[in-house]
């Protein structure tokens, strides 16, 4: 079978099963017939911009967070942080990349979600409503169940329970939509030292 036929094929598959879900209508798109990647690319792009405006809707403050863990380019194994706090409007307040000493992916994951509630303690964010956004499953449940004294958590976390659910939420956000803390925490693994901006 030929490279140009195999394409065919998946072109194919992904426009029957779109049409099945009901989520990639690509049979009506022309630019799917033309450009099946690009047709992708802005499809993912329309999906992300409007979870995103949907977030700020509903919170004043949302968060998008991510952790790396892999070699550096210093040669040694480490993590790497993001953090993209916006406000309503969209308004990006706060970007945060840098490396943190963890054990593995999954404690750098977590990291990077107590690295924001502590912010939430700062008084630009003290008392808004903030929405969380990981895409990590198991840093939620482990930071979940820290908050509510299962996990020993440090500095001023530790009194926040009363706030989850109330004006601090934690969502699962998919991987493919959480890129710009997901370029933040790769950028920050390779970072010496930690860079934060306000705006």
């Amino acid at each position: 079978m030929s490279q140009g036929t195999l394409e065919f094929l998946i072109v194919i598959r992904i426009e029957k099963l779109g049409k099945a879900s009901k989520i990639l209508l690509f049979g009506s798109d022309p630019l799917w017939r033309v450009n099946p990647h690009g047709a992708l690319v802005l499809h993912t792009h329309r999906i992300s911009r409007e979870y995103w405006n949907l977030k700020a809707d509903a919170f004043d403050v949302v968060c998008a967070v991510d952790g790396a863990w892999n070699t550096n380019i210093f040669g040694t194994l480490g993590g790497g942080i993001g953090v993209c706090i916006r406000t309503k409007g969209n308004r990006m307040v706060y970007v945060f990349s840098g490396p943190i000493n963890t054990a593995n992916s999954e404690s750098t994951e977590v990291e990077s979600i107590l690295h924001v509630i502590n912010l939430s303690m700062s008084s630009r964010l003290r008392n808004k409503r903030m929405v969380v956004c990981s895409d990590s499953t198991s840093a939620l449940s482990i930071v979940q169940a820290g908050l509510q004294g299962f996990l020993p958590i440090h500095g001023t976390i530790k009194n926040i329970n009363s706030l989850l659910g109330f004006t601090i939420f934690l969502h699962y956000v998919p991987r493919e939509i959480n890129v710009n803390a997901d370029s933040l925490a790769k950028t920050g693994l390779n970072r010496e030292t930690m860079a934060a901006y306000w705006a």
